[in-house]
C-alpha cells in the first residue's frame, strides 16, 4: 500500500498530536507530583519550625524551673539556718507528718472535731515531737496534736466569749452554743459541744481562779491536757486531766472554808480536809498533809512518796498516774 503525501501529512499530524497529549499528561503528572512534594516540604518545614519552637520553650521552661529550684533550695537553706533545722531534719519531720496523719486516719477514735482547724504548719510543728514506735509514743503523739487543735479553738472561743459579755452587760452565756454567732467564722457545732459552762451569770461574780468554760471529757485522760477558758476569755489548761478535777475541788473547798470562817483563807492543807467533796481530792490532801507532818513540812520530791500515806483507791490511782507521767518524762 502506497502512502500518499497527504496521508503522510495526516499521519504526522496525528502522531504529533498524540505526542503532545502524552507530553501534557507527563507534564501534568510531574506538576502534580511537584505540587505534592512542595506541600510535603512545607508541612515538614512547619513541623520543624514547631519542634524548634517547642525546644526553645522547653529550654526556657527548664531554665525557669532550675532558677525556681535554686531559689527554693536557697530559701529552704535560709529557713533551716534561721530555725536551726537541717535539711535531713526537715525530711525526717515530713516523714513523721505522713505517719501521724495516717495514724489519725486509721484510728478515728483519737480524732476530735477541732482537728479541722489545724493548718499544715500546725501539723508539721506537731510532727516535730512525734514518735510512733510504741503505744506510749502513739498516745502521747495523739494528745499533742489534739492539744494544738484545742488551743487553736480555745483562742477563737475566748475571743467569742469576750464579745458576748461585752454585748450582754458583762453576763456569761448559759450554754457554750450561744457563742456561735460571736465566732470570727462559723465552726462545726460538734466543737462547741465538747465544752461546757462551768460558771454563768455575771463575770464579776465568778470566784477568783474560777473557769467560765471547760472541756467536757478527754479522749485519753492520762495524756490529754484539759482546756479551760477564764471569764475574761483567757485560755488555760491543766495536765493531767485528773489534776483539773483536783484543782476544781480544792478551789471549791477554799471558798466553802472562807464562807464558814468569816472570809478567812485556809492556812494549810489540813484546814481544807473537811471541805473537800471528792474521794480523790480528800485522799490526796490527807496523804499530802500526813507526809508534811512526817517530814517536818518538807514536800515530797516524787508523787510516789505519797502512796504509803493513803488507802483511798481514787487517790492512789491519781498518785500512780503522776508517777507514771514522771517516769515517762525521765525517759
Amino acid at each position: 500500500m502506497t502512502i500518499t503525501p497527504k496521508a503522510f501529512v495526516s499521519l504526522a499530524i496525528a502522531a504529533g498530536l498524540a505526542i503532545c497529549v502524552i507530553e501534557k499528561r507527563v507534564i501534568y503528572r510531574q506538576r502534580t507530583a511537584l505540587e505534592a512534594e512542595r506541600r510535603r516540604t512545607m508541612a515538614l518545614e512547619q513541623e520543624i519550625a514547631g519542634l524548634r519552637g517547642q525546644r526553645t520553650q522547653t529550654e526556657h521552661d527548664l531554665a525557669a524551673a532550675e532558677q525556681q529550684l535554686a531559689a527554693f533550695e536557697t530559701e529552704a537553706a535560709a529557713a533551716s539556718a534561721r530555725l536551726g533545722i537541717h535539711a535531713s531534719e526537715i525530711k525526717s519531720r515530713l516523714a513523721r507528718l505522713k505517719e501521724l496523719k495516717n495514724f489519725f486516719q486509721q484510728h478515728p477514735e483519737h480524732r476530735i472535731p477541732e482537728l479541722q482547724l489545724l493548718s499544715e504548719s500546725d501539723w508539721l510543728a506537731a510532727a516535730q515531737y512525734v514518735r510512733l514506735s510504741s503505744e506510749d509514743d502513739t498516745r502521747e503523739a495523739g494528745a499533742r496534736v489534739r492539744e494544738y487543735a484545742k488551743e487553736t479553738f480555745a483562742e477563737l472561743l475566748g475571743a467569742a466569749l469576750r464579745k458576748y459579755t461585752a454585748a450582754n452587760d458583762g453576763r456569761l452565756p448559759a450554754d457554750v452554743l450561744q457563742l456561735q454567732p460571736y465566732l470570727e467564722s462559723p465552726v462545726d457545732p460538734a466543737m462547741l459541744q465538747r465544752y461546757e459552762m462551768r460558771h454563768t451569770g455575771r463575770v464579776v461574780d465568778v470566784p477568783s481562779g474560777g473557769k467560765a468554760i471547760v472541756e467536757r471529757s478527754p479522749i485519753d485522760g492520762e495524756y490529754d491536757i484539759r482546756i479551760n477558758i477564764s471569764p475574761t476569755g483567757s485560755r488555760g489548761g491543766t495536765f493531767p486531766w485528773a489534776s483539773s478535777e483536783l484543782n476544781d475541788d480544792t478551789l471549791e473547798a477554799e471558798r466553802r472554808y472562807a464562807a464558814a470562817n468569816q472570809g478567812r483563807q485556809p492556812q494549810d492543807s489540813a484546814d481544807l480536809l473537811p471541805y473537800l467533796q471528792s474521794p480523790m481530792a480528800r485522799g490526796w490532801m490527807e496523804a499530802w498533809t500526813a507526809y508534811l507532818q512526817a517530814h517536818g513540812s518538807r514536800e515530797p520530791s516524787s508523787p510516789a512518796e505519797l502512796l504509803s500515806y493513803t488507802n483511798v483507791p481514787e487517790a492512789r490511782a491519781y498518785i500512780e498516774l503522776l508517777t507514771a507521767i514522771e517516769r515517762r518524762k525521765k525517759r
